[in-house]
């Protein structure tokens, strides 16, 4: 059983970044508690690394830790990470609030498109198309 999931995504398609990071933790079968994170490009296989953990508590501040440092992404790369996926039966949602934040135009989907004011003709008698 999966006690933790979490997809972050940093998207910017004129920078040409587009990032994945997953975590997730469960026991294995002889219950010892497992961290894997899997990060990399999107679309791409990624890197893959899988922590053992002796507690519940150890891992939450792993957790909490990685998260840490994914919320400086801004400064090191110019994009925000985003959540995109989120399912735990821990406490993580001081670690998890950053993320849901909406930052301003992150990237093409979030930007609005500029509406054009309408067009007004005025057409007068005999000036139509069939006048």
């Amino acid at each position: 059983m999966t006690e933790c999931s979490i997809l972050l995504e940093a998207r910017h398609p004129s920078q040409n970044i587009m990032r994945s990071y997953y975590i997730s933790a469960w026991h294995d079968l002889f219950d010892r508690l497992m961290v894997e994170i899997i990060h990399g490009r999107i679309g791409a296989r990624g890197k893959s690394s899988v922590f053992f953990m002796n507690n519940q508590e150890e891992a939450i501040a792993f957790i909490i830790a990685v998260l840490k440092k994914r919320e400086s992404s801004v400064k090191r790369n110019g994009v925000p990470y985003l959540l995109k996926y989120y399912e735990s039966h821990w406490d993580l949602n001081e670690a998890i609030f950053p993320f849901r934040q909406i930052p301003l135009f992150d990237d093409q989907h979030c930007i609005p498109e500029k509406k054009q004011p309408p067009i007004h003709t005025i057409i007068k008698e005999g000036e139509g198309l069939f006048g």
